[in-house]
């Protein structure tokens, strides 16, 4: 990719991203986009180039109605067969039956186009459905073992839901699985505060730490786990008893996302999600700020602390099988870049991402995801170094690190006096001695 200009870095995530779609059109084509386009083959196994282009217009008049505020499955699917873009294969009174499969459908590409959940490309029949498998990766902290980490999620409650909430607006659909949509944790609105469901309470004035956060302590210190995972949904969730970190591998979704010229896709469905008195301003996009601080949190973890990337680039190996699938060429930057060399910077510089710092204010700097970044640096401030490498590598606990090296070099001096003390005794007893036959 050259020196990675800026029409190069979005080019890269552009071209990624209609690879990643054909790939999952692709696998649903049978299950899922045949039944219901028109123009289509509907007894062929993989679409043609020609049938490939009509599923990705099919994809843009879905990106329209996401756009729109308000707006249910139901109402989309409406308006798709409206504009003669889906087949109608029933009678009027069997519509809500028989447009089942087209409102699969677009909850299926309302995943793949957003990556803030990961839908199963094969669902029941009569049900919303999300995959269990959203894990390509649980590799590591750097430990020769290899193993597979098997981890629960807490951000779902449900990975099924019937069909029958397709008239529910879509961020009220979407609440139904969890916590898909993160609750913004700053008051971007007038008037007075109220927190609901969607807007959490205000966060301690807590600072978020680089020194805490970033990869080289995380690993070398901590002996956190990386675990890579296909949805924005799980990006930064920890789990304590496996001490694992979970990582979205596709960022350069968050980057196009954060390339729109106008209002973001899912600005609208981001505001659906909050509860409030008073609706947010018409300025305000909610989504634009989700997918910049995910952006934002590969810089903290990666890009800032010394030593966070190159520890990357030197375990890339470990990840290489699973993240070699759909393989993001922007994860290699973003991560094994220093933030401000020449292939991660204009990654930052198109996002407009504010300066650097060494601490980050978590309600104002990442309202999104400053909740679950606490966490883990409450879990980092509680451990404590169990043995040499781990005490060495803790720069975070400047005491401590300190207190080591005077340790050694002490110990070092006085190991030093010890040995010259030693030679200057041996010297005094050779020069004293009586010669022999005296």
């Amino acid at each position: 990719m050259g020196s990675g200009t800026r029409s190069e870095i979005v080019e890269a995530a552009c071209q990624w991203q209609v690879g990643f779609l054909e790939s999952q059109i692709k696998e649903a084509w049978i299950p899922l986009f045949r039944r219901v386009l028109k123009g289509v083959d509907t007894t062929g196994l993989k679409p043609s180039a020609d049938e490939l282009s009509i599923t990705f217009r099919v994809l843009a008049a879905m990106v329209k109605e996401f756009r729109r505020d308000d707006r249910a499955l139901v109402q989309i699917v409406d308006e798709l067969y409206n504009s003669g873009v889906l087949i109608e294969t029933a009678e009027p009174e069997d519509f809500d039956y028989e447009r089942n499969p087209a409102n699969q459908m677009v909850f299926t590409a309302l995943g793949l186009i957003s990556m803030l959940y990961s839908p199963e490309l094969n669902p029941a029949p009569d049900k919303f459905q999300i995959s269990t498998r959203q894990t390509q990766s649980s590799r590591t902290s750097g430990t020769p073992e290899r193993r597979r980490l098997i981890t629960r999620s807490k951000t779902y409650k449900s990975y099924k839901e019937t069909l029958d909430y397709r008239d529910e607006d879509v961020a009220l659909l979407l609440r139904r699985f969890g916590t898909i949509i993160p609750p913004c944790q700053r008051s971007i609105f007038g008037g007075q505060y109220t927190p609901g469901p969607g807007f959490a309470p205000l966060m301690p004035d807590v600072s978020i730490e680089v020194s805490r956060l970033n990869y080289r302590n995380l690993c070398r210190v901590v002996d956190i786990n990386i675990e890579w995972v296909d949805c924005l949904s799980l990006h930064l969730e920890f789990v304590r008893s496996g001490k694992v970190l979970k990582l979205f591998r596709f960022p350069s979704i968050c980057l196009m996302m954060c390339c729109c010229q106008e209002r973001s896709t899912f600005a609208s469905i981001f505001a659906g999600s909050m509860s409030y008195n008073n609706p947010p301003t018409s300025e305000h996009d909610g989504a634009r700020e989700y997918y910049k601080e995910v952006l934002l949190s590969y810089r903290l973890i990666f890009g800032q602390g010394p030593g966070s990337a190159e520890d990357f680039k030197r375990r890339a190996h470990l990840w290489a099988p699973a993240l070699a699938e759909l393989s993001d060429p922007i994860l290699a930057i973003i991560c094994g870049e220093n933030w401000e060399s020449e292939k991660a910077y204009p990654i930052y510089d198109e996002i407009q991402a504010e300066d650097t710092a060494e601490r980050y204010s978590p309600s104002e700097d990442f309202p999104y995801l400053g909740k679950r970044l606490l966490k883990i640096q409450e879990y980092v401030n509680d451990h404590r170094p169990n043995n040499l490498r781990q005490l060495w590598h803790d720069q975070a606990n400047k005491w401590n690190w300190w207190m080591l090296w005077a340790f050694v070099i002490l110990g070092c001096l006085a190991l030093l006096f010890s040995i010259i003390q030693t030679v200057l005794q041996l010297l005094q007893l050779i020069f004293t001695a009586p010669p022999p036959g005296r």
